[in-house]
């Protein structure tokens, strides 16, 4: 055999085994199996997030265009199961953008939602002025649900929330409180 012919047959073994290797990780991103491998993958991530519980109903992957479509998803937060959950979509749609293949990076190209419904629980509400030196609050007005007590009035900013939160209030325009759970107001 002819060295011409040797790696003829090398190159057409490799492009077989490639095209095997193709059609084999279609076929899988098809399967089941991947389905409820994303679905388990995507649920942790989005339960270590939130720190609620999430739930899926189904998911449907486009390999063609990188987009994945999930249904039904719902996330819990504290409430009972009696009362609806935090977040409800019935359809919840993500786009994904290839930056590289060698460092695996990849963008949100697209995020849609459709029918969102979110429950919020406020137990308080009130609108404070800082002082400039940010150590006195002077809560001017407030709602509170029943069987919360009013916080009106001026309180030391050591007691009433903690030193990153009133750093970041007073640095504004906005600021996130991801946690009322150590509130000391109650």
């Amino acid at each position: 055999m002819k060295w011409n012919q040797k790696i003829a047959q090398i190159v057409a073994a490799l492009m077989l085994l490639i095209a095997v290797v193709v059609v084999g990780g279609y076929v899988y991103l098809k399967s089941t199996g991947f389905e409820q491998f994303a679905l388990r993958k995507i649920i942790e991530q989005a339960d270590q997030a939130t720190g609620g519980h999430t739930q899926i109903r189904a998911l449907d992957f486009k390999l063609s265009t990188l987009t994945a479509h999930l249904y039904g998803v719902v996330i819990r937060g504290k409430e009972s199961s009696q009362d609806p959950p935090l977040l409800q979509v019935d359809k919840l749609t993500v786009g994904l953008k290839i930056q590289s293949v060698f460092h695996r990076e990849v963008n949100l190209s697209e995020l849609l939602l459709e029918h969102p419904i979110v429950h919020l629980q406020v137990d308080r509400c009130y609108f404070s002025l800082i002082s400039e030196n940010a150590t006195v609050v002077t809560v001017e007005a407030d709602w509170a649900r029943e069987g919360f007590a009013s916080v009106r009035g001026t309180h030391r900013t050591a007691d009433f929330g903690t030193p990153e939160m009133w750093q970041a209030l007073a640095a504004g325009p906005f600021a996130v409180v991801w946690t009322c759970g150590a509130d000391p107001v109650e």
